[in-house]
């Protein structure tokens, strides 16, 4: 079998750079987020190591998170004092979950990690692809989903139970629900997985990626794509209730009380009636948003890239204040009593009044801001497209050809062949 990428000759290769906020400041981090919108990609594979923080996890007056730093936290909600720390081996900027007294967290280095509350590694599996924010967890089952595309099911001590394959990364949070996991992938669909068996029981295709968590009301699941749609799903058999165009690709989804809320890379966040997907309000900020809002007391709190905060009457999405932080928040949102929790990119966890003000600032161990690789960004803006021949059809003017896009080479029927000498491009030819 002969292997080879086509080379554009009229294209100069993409340099490969990183933007240091440190050292160009807030002109070229707006630059960094419009080139992520144009991109049309999610980035959560793509962080580089800093002191930043995507997301974090309230639980019984305790704030658990990882960092870029390489390290998982633990701190005292009230004080904002550190309690532990651990290596986590690699980036990490999902949130954790905890379950049966267990708290997992995925990483950079494709491991799944399980703690104690007193933050000692039990143990850990290793998924062989980047793991980001895919965790979920029910009835003495976590679940986690990597890079490469699959999803693992394990056992409270680590024992993998089944292992599903999907075509694409599997980026952003999942949800069980009555013994069903639901979750999105970059190939486009939606999944829904026996937790215990790992069968699937039904899939629906979307127009583009899917990168968002969702969420249910027990009769539908709330998701949206990167087709700039929210879909409401039957839980049982999959079929499409509704489905509403937004402004944007959606990337974050919530559900209270009747309301679906999506927030979207258009920089703004909707609400849509459950039931049949109309229409209540719609806020615009000065950026885009990467998660839906917490609900709570009638507010509908959210962070957003353009380093607020906002707070918004859930009803009606009148703005009822905001808290300007020291940079993007991506971090979900957790509101309990008076008080209100997040990360920020800024390397800071942060504890704010339900009014808006500082309660306290918690610093990871390093100042500099993580930011996203433009390689990898790039990458995926022009993929590379690889041409595989079979040697015994590889005639001149008669060979089979097979186009693969963003294959990975790790795994699948061409595992071990290894890459061209040539560099690939978004133009077709061939070379002799």
């Amino acid at each position: 079998m002969l292997m080879r990428n086509y080379v554009s000759e009229d294209e100069p290769e993409n340099a490969a750079f990183t933007i240091d906020s440190q050292t160009f400041g807030d002109i070229e981090l707006e630059s960094m987020l419009v080139e992520i919108k144009e991109s049309q990609q999610p980035v959560s594979f793509m962080v580089t190591e800093g002191g930043s923080i995507v997301s974090i996890l309230l639980d019984c007056n305790m704030v658990y998170f990882g960092a870029c730093d390489h390290n998982f936290y633990a701190i005292d909600a009230l004080s904002g004092r550190e309690l532990w720390k651990i290596d986590a081996g690699g980036i990490v900027v999902g949130s954790p979950v905890i379950h049966c007294g267990i708290i997992f967290f995925g990483s950079y280095d494709g491991n799944l990690y399980a703690l104690s509350k007193e933050g000692k590694i039990l143990w850990k599996f290793p998924t062989e692809g980047k793991i980001a924010h895919a965790l979920a967890a029910s009835g003495g089952i976590v679940c986690v989903g990597s890079q490469n595309g699959n999803v693992y099911a394990l056992d409270m001590q680590g024992r993998l139970l089944w292992k599903f394959p999907t075509n694409g990364e599997i980026l952003d949070k999942m949800l069980i629900d009555s013994g069903t996991l639901y979750f999105g992938s970059l190939d486009s669909s939606v999944y829904a997985i026996d937790v215990k068996s790992g069968m699937l029981k039904w899939k629906f295709r979307t127009g583009a990626i899917v990168a968002c968590e969702p969420q249910s009301d027990g009769n539908a699941v709330y998701i949206g794509g990167f087709d700039n749609n929210i879909y409401a799903l039957d839980t049982a058999s999959g079929s499409l209730i509704w489905k509403n165009k937004v402004g944007g690709q959606v990337r974050g989804c919530s559900y209270n009380d009747g309301v679906v809320y999506c927030s979207c890379r258009d920089n703004c966040v909707y609400a849509f009636m459950a039931c049949d997907g109309r229409p209540l309000w719609k806020f615009s900020a000065g950026n885009f948003f990467s998660r839906g809002p917490d609900l709570h007391g009638g507010k509908a709190c959210i962070g957003c890239t353009d380093q607020n905060v906002y707070a918004l009457c859930a009803k009606t999405g009148k703005m009822l204040w905001k808290y300007q932080s020291g940079g993007f928040v991506t971090s979900h949102i957790y509101s309990i009593d008076d008080r209100i929790y997040f990360g920020c990119w800024d390397c800071n966890v942060y504890c704010i009044s339900s009014s808006g003000e500082t309660v306290w600032k918690f610093h990871t161990s390093m100042s500099n801001v993580a930011i996203i690789d433009n390689a990898q960004l790039e990458a995926k803006r022009n993929p590379i497209f690889v041409a595989v021949f079979h040697a015994d059809e590889a005639k001149e003017n008669n060979m089979k050809e097979e186009i693969i896009r963003d294959y990975d080479f790790a795994s699948g029927e061409y595992a071990g062949i290894g890459k061209s000498d040539y560099v690939g491009s978004r133009k077709k030819g061939y070379l002799g």
